[in-house]
C-alpha cells in the first residue's frame, strides 16, 4: 500500500510470477494423467477439461521442469519439457487413436493441449515404385588439385519416385550428384561426400542441390536445399584387391562395345596427375616386388584405366591416395580430426567390399522400401 499525494495506491502482486505457470487442457475423450519426473503422486485431467498446473518445488531449474504424461494407462516415452517444445513429436496411440501434446499461448500462460485423432487404415497393396538411377562417371579419383571423392558417383540425373495407386500420391527426389559412405564413425549422415563442384559465391566448391517434390492430386509442394561442401584433404590407406574387383565389375569396353586401348586411354587422361604411390609396396603375400614386376603388372593391367566411365586403378598392392573432405551444413571437419577419425576406424587399411558388394556386385530380386 502506498500514499501518492491525497490517494492511497493498492498494489496487488501476483505470486504466480515466481514460478511459471502453465495449463494442461485435455480436449480428449480418455482421462489424462501427469506428474513431474521425479514425483510418485499423478494428478488427473478428466476428459474435456482444462486444470491449472504449477510446480510443487519451486527451486528447479528451467531444465528440471519436466512432467509425465500418459493417457488412459498409456504412458508417453518422453517427458515433457515446460519450458521449451521439443522437436520430437509427442504421439501415443490409444486404441483406434492417436493422441497428441503440442504447446499452446494464452498471453503469459503456456497451455499443454492433448488433442486425439483417429487412425485410419489404407492398403497399398496396388502401391507402385519406380527408381531411375542416371549415372555418367563412376569410379576412383586420384586427383588432388581438385576436391573430387575416393569413390564418387557424377550423376547428371539422380530420380527417385515412388507412387502411390490408391490416392496417386508422388514423392520425387533429385540430386545431382552423391557419395556411397565407407562406414565412417560419428558421420553425420551415411553420405559421406555429395556435391559436383561449382563456382557459387565466388568460390569454386562442390555444390550438392537438393531438391524434392511432394504432390498428390489436390496439393503441390516442393523442398529446395543448397549445401556447400569445403574441400578438405587427408589420406587413406586403400586395398588394391578390392578395387580390382571394381575394375573387374565394369567390362573395359567402350561405347561401340570394343576394348579401350592403353592409348585411347592416356589421351583421354591427359593432365590427370595420379597420387604418387608410396615407395614400398607389398603384395598379398608380403614379398616385396621388384622394378620390374610392377612395370610388368602394370602392363598386364592395361585395363585397370577405365577413364571413359572416370575409373582410375592403379594395379598396386597398396598406394595411398588423397581425398577430400566435406562439410555437412555449418560442421566443418579439418584435417587433423579427419585424419583422426579414419585412423581410429579403419585402422591405416580400408577394405571396400562392405559397400561395393552390397551395392554392386549382389543385387537381390526383392527389394523393400520402408
Amino acid at each position: 500500500i502506498r500514499t501518492v499525494g491525497q490517494s492511497t495506491v493498492v498494489a496487488l502482486r501476483d505470486e504466480r510470477r515466481d514460478y511459471p505457470f502453465f495449463l494442461i487442457h485435455n480436449q480428449t475423450n480418455f482421462p489424462l494423467s501427469y506428474k513431474e519426473v521425479d514425483a510418485r503422486r499423478w494428478y488427473k485431467v478428466p476428459p474435456r477439461t482444462a486444470r491449472p498446473f504449477a510446480f510443487e518445488t519451486h527451486l528447479l531449474s528451467k531444465e528440471e521442469r519436466k512432467v509425465v504424461v500418459k493417457v488412459a494407462d498409456v504412458q508417453f516415452s518422453r517427458a515433457i519439457d515446460l519450458e521449451r517444445a521439443s522437436r520430437y513429436p509427442n504421439l501415443v496411440r490409444v486404441k483406434e487413436y492417436t493422441v497428441h501434446l503440442y504447446w499452446h499461448h494464452r498471453g503469459a500462460t503456456k497451455v499443454l493441449v492433448a488433442t486425439v485423432r483417429r487412425n485410419t487404415e489404407e492398403s497399398y497393396d496396388n502401391a507402385q515404385t519406380k527408381v531411375v538411377l542416371t549415372v555418367n562417371r563412376l569410379g576412383i579419383s586420384l586427383i588432388n588439385q581438385v576436391p573430387l571423392e575416393l569413390i564418387y558417383a557424377w550423376a547428371d540425373q539422380i530420380h527417385f519416385q515412388t507412387i502411390w495407386s490408391r490416392n496417386e500420391q508422388q514423392l520425387a527426389l533429385n540430386m545431382n550428384s552423391f557419395q556411397i559412405d565407407n562406414q565412417m564413425p560419428k558421420a553425420p549422415s551415411s553420405i559421406l561426400f555429395c556435391g559436383t563442384p561449382h563456382n557459387k559465391r565466388g568460390h569454386y566448391m562442390p555444390w550438392l542441390d537438393l531438391k524434392v517434390h511432394m504432390y498428390t492430386q489436390d496439393t503441390f509442394s516442393k523442398y529446395i536445399q543448397n549445401f556447400q561442401l569445403l574441400p578438405q584433404v587427408f589420406y587413406i590407406a586403400v586395398d588394391s584387391a578390392s578395387i580390382q574387383q571394381l575394375v573387374n565389375f565394369f567390362s573395359v569396353l567402350d561405347a561401340g562395345g570394343s576394348a579401350v586401348s592403353e592409348s585411347t586411354v592416356q589421351s583421354q587422361s591427359s593432365g590427370v596427375s595420379p597420387m604418387t604411390p608410396e615407395k614400398k609396396k607389398t603384395n598379398s603375400g608380403g614379398r616385396v616386388m621388384t622394378e620390374e614386376e610392377k612395370d610388368e603388372s602394370s602392363s598386364n593391367s592395361v585395363q585397370n584405366f577405365l577413364f571413359r566411365f572416370g575409373v582410375m586403378v592403379l594395379n598396386i598392392p597398396e598406394v595411398r591416395i588423397p581425398v577430400s573432405g566435406f562439410l555437412c551444413e555449418d560442421q566443418v571437419f579439418d584435417r587433423s580430426m579427419l585424419t583422426d577419425v579414419l585412423t581410429t576406424h579403419y585402422k591405416g587399411q580400408v577394405s571396400l567390399e562392405s559397400c561395393i558388394d552390397a551395392f554392386f556386385f549382389y543385387p537381390k530380386k526383392n527389394i523393400y522400401i520402408y
